[in-house]
């Protein structure tokens, strides 16, 4: 059965027991009293073991925490000793391939014009050229062909 303290305290009341309860509650808690000082005084040394190694362990926690906190601040240095360099290679990185391209270009130009200068040549030889003129305008056709559609 569950406890209901109003039915008690209804059932006291009718009674008319009401100060024998009282003493009787009142005694309880003094038995308490008695028994917690006992327990108290026959485990103090354990107590005052556990309160002192609570002690030892909050400054190990202290301890940590502030080593945690160094090694975030390193960390954060760290962090930004890298980002700048690693911005600056992305970049250069950048430069380098948009460089490569305008190699390639500048490549495929000088190519063209000295194909364009040899077939200029050619054509000023007048028909006994007319054969290397063929082959010249065969040479350039394919070189531009490749380079429209990305061959090499």
């Amino acid at each position: 059965a569950e406890y209901d303290a109003e039915k008690y305290a209804n059932s006291i009341i009718a009674s008319s027991t009401v100060s024998q309860t009282l003493q009787a509650l009142q005694a309880g808690v003094e038995k308490l009293n008695c028994a917690l000082e006992e327990h108290v005084s026959d485990h103090y040394e354990d107590l005052i073991n556990q309160a002192t190694g609570m002690d030892i362990l909050e400054e190990s926690l202290a301890i940590v925490k502030s080593r945690i906190d160094q090694l975030q601040r390193s960390m954060t240095t760290i962090k930004k000793r890298l980002t700048e360099p690693y911005n600056q290679m992305t970049m250069r990185t950048q430069q380098l391939g948009r460089l490569q391209k305008t190699c390639d270009v500048l490549r495929r130009v000088t190519r063209i014009q000295y194909l364009t200068k040899r077939l200029k040549q050619q054509l000023e030889g007048g028909i006994k050229e007319i054969t290397k003129t063929s082959q010249n305008v065969q040479r350039t056709a394919v070189f531009v062909r490749r380079r429209r559609f990305g061959g090499n």
